[in-house]
């Protein structure tokens, strides 16, 4: 999938600081994705002069709500882009070929179902947008997602909270289409109990356990069990709490899981949960230490866990492979599977879904993935997998 940044206009922006947003947005863009796999785009003029003034080498493209006109084209090449987007409603497929014989790529929106794409790829389209990209893929191969995996803690319900009645139901709507499971940085158990026992297959410490429900009971049937050196995590995490000032604390200081799994909650592990929840949101505290964080646990895979706490696993385990291989071990391919989550950003919990490729002929493919970073709007987000 080619990504389009639309960069969209605000006074805010505007005032003063649209070139320091355009740096920032254009570092980020380049840290996180592949080069030749996105462009920058916008209806506004001044932010793609202003992202060409950051980086002239940036790729940038016009859109338009209206079908492709010559004029746009001419607009599109004063302003140095090297796409534009016009209305694929109107469109003709001598100003599409006359925009390629001008160093111009295409994209068409919008682009909603198979027809469409048909449309747009009859005219020449080099790309399209659409607001389904994962369902339009789909239906233009006419193959069907099978499998549906879900992170839990701030994408399904406020963090160890109870999932909202809404969500609930939309959940189930989900399992009655699909194979769903839950695949989380907490144990089974602790999974299943803030559920509220619902009936779903679950993989939990990043791989390191997997349960089923049988009968209404929840049936651990696979748990890997590892030792580590618990001197040094807590000779580490105590150098910790002393330079960035987490000092104070409840409960225990660190937890060592069964599995292998160590979890650093900097409120301790017994913080009350109006204090967990309020603590970091944005994550912002523990990235300002993630990466001596991970320079100190170098021979562990580092997570921004929860809502006040590191989670370290071995290398191997993430909640990439841990779909990938249940997934395989009960009959699907990665075509097969969409994962949805929260925390896709380096260090996140769902970072190795985004980062992660599989080898496939020809090339890599990398697994499908909904973003939904607000609990509360996930029954909305999900009804595009019902439709």
């Amino acid at each position: 999938i080619f990504i389009e940044l639309e960069m969209k206009a605000a006074a805010a922006t505007k005032n003063g600081r649209l070139e320091e947003y355009c740096r920032k947005l254009n570092e980020v863009a380049r840290r996180q994705l592949k080069p030749g796999t996105f462009a920058f785009t916008s209806f506004d003029e001044d932010y793609l002069a202003a992202m060409k003034r950051v980086d002239p080498t940036a790729r940038t493209g016009l859109i338009r709500g209206r079908p492709i006109t010559e004029d746009f084209i001419n607009r599109a090449l004063e302003l140095g882009c090297s796409q534009i987007a016009p209305l694929l409603k109107g469109s003709t497929k001598e100003l599409v070929d006359l925009a390629h014989a001008k160093g111009l790529k295409v994209t068409l929106w919008m682009v909603q179902n198979r027809a469409d794409y048909l449309a747009a790829k009859a005219l020449g389209a080099d790309a399209t947008t659409s607001d389904y990209p994962i369902l339009l893929r789909q239906r233009v191969r006419g193959g069907k997602k099978k499998l549906i995996a879900l992170d839990l803690n701030a994408m399904l319900c406020q963090h160890r909270s109870a999932i909202p009645p809404e969500n609930l139901a939309a959940l189930k709507k989900l399992q009655e289409r699909y194979r769903c499971i839950m695949v989380g940085a907490g144990n089974a158990p602790r999974i299943y109990k803030q559920m509220g026992n619902h009936p779903i297959e679950i993989v939990g410490n990043y791989g390191m356990q997997e349960a089923q429900v049988v009968n209404g009971e929840l049936r651990i049937v696979r748990a890997v069990t590892n030792e580590v050196d618990k001197a040094f995590f807590r000779e580490k995490t105590d150098y910790l709490r002393k330079k960035y000032g987490y000092t104070e604390y409840a409960g225990e200081p660190i937890e060592f899981h069964a599995s292998g799994m160590v979890t650093f909650g900097l409120l301790g592990t017994a913080a009350k949960r109006n204090d967990k929840v309020k603590f970091d949101p944005d994550r912002k505290k523990r990235r300002a230490m993630y990466k001596e964080v991970c320079d100190i646990f170098k021979d562990y895979a580092a997570y921004i866990g929860g809502s006040t706490s590191f989670d370290f696993a071995g290398k191997r385990y993430n909640k990439y492979d841990a779909t990938l291989d249940w997934a395989k071990r009960h009959g699907y391919e990665l075509d097969d599977i969409v994962f949805i989550g929260d925390d896709f950003a380096d260090g996140g919990g769902d970072s190795h879904v985004r980062t992660k490729d599989s080898p496939k002929l020809g090339g890599y493919q990398r697994m499908d993935y909904i973003v939904i970073n607000d609990y509360r709007k996930f029954h909305e987000a999900v009804s595009v997998l019902l439709k």
